[in-house]
């Protein structure tokens, strides 16, 4: 009986077949356009308010450039204050 099973054996392992592996295919697709960027953002940075001394030596300034005729002092000041906001 030794012999019954060896052979039995033998046989299984002889009809065992081998699975042939078919090469691989790409598949081939179309390639995309890269993603555009959107664009960058300006950062807007608030500019600081003029301090009352800057508005005052502006306002001098102008006030003496015309010699004191012609404008008021409030004028000056208003004009200076335009300026320095950037108005």
């Amino acid at each position: 009986m030794a012999t019954k099973k060896s052979a039995a054996k033998k046989t299984k392992t002889a009809v065992k077949k081998t699975a042939v592996k078919k090469p691989a295919v790409k598949k081939v697709t179309a390639k995309k356009a890269p993603a555009k960027k959107a664009p960058a953002k300006k950062v807007v940075v608030p500019k600081p308010e003029p301090t009352y001394e800057q508005i005052a030596d502006l306002a001098r300034k102008y006030f003496e450039e015309h010699g004191g005729h012609g404008a008021t002092a409030d004028e000056d000041w208003l004009r200076a204050e335009r300026e320095l906001k950037g108005i």
